[in-house]
């Protein structure tokens, strides 16, 4: 064997043993990683056993009991709080009244309610996840002194963040938060509209002003979104608004939402605006929501024009004209009956559709309450 060949098989064989320990060293890294990812469960999962039973002692109503559940929640360690805190966290969505204050008050006693507000404002690219876990916190607390950074966290730069601001708001529940919320529909840093409308919603009657002003801003998806609201959260003070919206919009989707809105609040007020809007030179699905909502009001004195819409030549409207003189009872059954015995084809068609599926809900309906009642009375004689 050469010299050459001697020098490199040995640098081989170094080679091969560092691989070997290194190979070996992950090993014992894998190991030791899961002996102390296991330890740390079984520990978090023994503590949460323990406390588990302190925080039931919180909702027990008597004072000595609570006030040692209170004393021995308090006394754990940052450590420990740590392990229990996601459980307590989870446990603020599901309780109410006085056993959600003490929960609450644990927090600001600890200072996490603090610390997650100092969080909030945290600068920085990669403090990204702190400010969002902040956010949430303060959310699921419903702290309300912090609206106002949760409003300024709206406009941080992480989408993940505003995200959590928004929805933090809507659980906080500051009406304030409603013109804030609207603006993240605009601009450069928006929220998912799905995220703000909810927020928007949680926030109650107090941000009914707010979502009126914003029927008149310059951004269609704002309007739409302030439009929709309104009818879902029962506005009727609205009504106004909205008919001004629905006849004069520049966008067909935001008064294709006030009609449904109109509909959903009820008020006779919509009525003439709704039927106004049925007319043949309206767009197609402006018409159609129109027809549908007229159902939803109830309104007996569409049923003539609702008649006259079966024979429609736009499927859509005819269907929703046909399904709202179902909903108008006796009145707008006869209408149907007249559609079915008039001798027009479509006009037919769309009545015996709606009279056929309500016959069949009808013959279920019985058939339903006849099981529940044999039920009861095998479970009676047992």
């Amino acid at each position: 064997m050469t010299a050459g060949t001697a020098s490199l098989s040995g640098v081989i064989t170094v080679v091969v043993l560092i691989l070997a320990g290194c190979i070996g060293l992950l090993g014992i890294l894998i190991v030791t990683s899961r002996v102390l990812r296991q330890w740390r469960e079984h520990r978090r999962a023994a503590l949460n056993a323990l406390t588990r039973t302190w925080l039931l002692e919180l909702a027990t109503g008597d004072d000595a009991r609570v006030a040692e559940a209170r004393r021995r929640v308090a006394a754990l360690d940052q450590r420990q709080w740590k392990a229990l805190e996601p459980t307590v966290v989870s446990l603020l969505a599901k309780v109410k009244g006085e056993l959600r204050s003490s929960l609450v008050s644990l927090f600001d006693e600890r200072g996490t309610t603090a610390h997650a507000r100092h969080g909030l404002a945290s600068g920085g690219r990669f403090r990204q996840v702190r400010r969002a876990r902040a956010a949430a916190l303060l959310g699921s607390l419903g702290n309300q002194d912090a609206w106002a950074p949760l409003c300024a966290a709206l406009e941080d730069r992480s989408l993940a963040v505003r995200i959590a601001a928004a929805r933090a708001l809507g659980q906080v529940g500051v009406a304030g938060a409603a013109r804030p919320l609207l603006g993240k529909l605009a601009g450069s840093r928006r929220v998912p509209s799905d995220i703000v409308a909810y927020a928007l919603i949680q926030l109650g009657p107090g941000a009914q002003g707010d979502l009126v002003h914003a029927v008149s801003h310059a951004e269609p998806l704002v309007r739409a979104v302030a439009v929709e609201i309104l009818g879902r959260t029962g506005a009727v003070s609205a009504v106004q608004a909205l008919v001004t919206v629905l006849r004069g919009d520049r966008s067909e989707e935001v008064r294709i939402r006030a009609a449904r809105a109109i509909g959903r609040l009820g008020t006779p007020a919509g009525v003439a605006p709704l039927l106004a809007i049925t007319d043949a030179g309206e767009p197609t699905a402006l018409r159609a929501a129109a027809a549908a909502a007229l159902g939803d009001l109830g309104a007996g004195a569409a049923t003539p024009r609702l008649e006259r819409l079966l024979h429609d030549p736009a499927y859509h409207v005819a269907h929703n004209a046909a399904s709202s003189l179902l909903r108008l009872g006796p009145a707008g059954e006869a209408g149907l009956t007249r559609a079915v015995t008039g001798g027009e084809i479509q006009a037919a068609a769309h009545a015996m559709e709606v009279l056929a599926i309500a016959s069949v809900e009808a013959a279920r309906r019985p058939r339903g309450r006849t099981r529940q009642a044999t039920r009861r009375s095998k479970e009676m004689h047992r």
